[in-house]
């Protein structure tokens, strides 16, 4: 099966095709850009629950760590006017 985010990191490349993917490709470049720890929470704020790769999804798969990032996340956004909820 060919691979859903294709790197190039010493290119500076990052790609994607579909839907998914593309929602694959931009947590993987917020893991890059950041840590896992901001991309964990980020996948769940948006409730993506794919098969691997990741797997953070949903409360029910989230660490205790992930849940704090996106709560505090939620509050970041309400401040600035936008709409999350867990």
């Amino acid at each position: 099966m060919p691979q859903r985010v294709v790197e190039h990191l010493p290119e500076r490349i990052l790609t994607a095709a579909g839907v998914s993917s593309g929602i694959d490709m931009a947590r993987r470049l917020v893991e890059l850009l950041v840590d896992r720890e901001a991309a964990d929470p980020a996948q769940l704020m948006i409730e993506y629950d794919p098969q691997p790769p990741f797997d953070s999804g949903v409360l029910a798969k989230a660490d205790e760590s992930t849940k704090r990032r996106a709560a505090t996340c939620e509050v970041i956004c309400a401040r600035r006017g936008s709409v999350w909820a867990l």
